[in-house]
């Protein structure tokens, strides 16, 4: 009996890994963080993280590097378990601080990273990222991908208004 417990396991779990479907991660840029000062770089630099929530450490399903204006748009593919939930992370950067060093950190920190975020806290957000800002983290639950689920980004950073709209869409 616990020999064939354990086979249904490992095919459950076999079967929940290798099933990917392609999905399109559309981003609309409608107004960055960075235009408001007159020294400010007008452009947001961006590092885009999109893991399953499996286990974190070896789950991201996609990461990428973006320098955008205002009002334009990218998208990507992405492949994604589509009976796993997801979360992207999307951050705009401000350090030197080296991409691979900050996509670690944030995915080793992610549930306090998450905490902060709504919370707010500001101080806790500088703690793991230093000057980098999150712009916004969003949890995909599985059931919802058929949905094409739409996001919006929005806030105020040192009193200067973000917009993006974010989709996650079947291909």
């Amino acid at each position: 009996m616990k020999f064939y417990l354990l086979l249904i396991t490992f095919i459950f779990s076999f079967s929940i890994h290798a099933q990917v479907d392609k999905y399109l991660l559309k981003f609309e840029v409608i107004d960055i963080s960075e235009n408001k000062w007159k020294l400010s770089s007008n452009n947001d630099e961006l590092m885009i993280l999109f893991f399953q929530n499996t286990n974190f450490d070896d789950s991201l399903a996609y990461s990428n590097f973006k320098t955008v204006k205002n009002n334009t748009s990218f998208a990507d593919t992405v492949l994604v378990n589509p009976i796993i939930n997801s979360t992207l992370v999307l951050l705009e950067l401000d350090s030197d601080t080296e991409v691979s060093k900050l996509k670690q950190l944030v995915l080793n920190n992610i549930t306090e990273l998450k905490k902060a975020y709504q919370m707010h806290d500001l101080n806790k957000i500088s703690h793991y990222l230093d000057d980098n800002d999150i712009i916004g983290i969003i949890d995909f639950d599985a059931k919802n991908y058929s949905y094409s689920p739409k996001f919006k980004l929005n806030g105020v950073h040192i009193g200067d208004y973000y917009e993006y709209n974010v989709c996650l869409k079947p291909i």
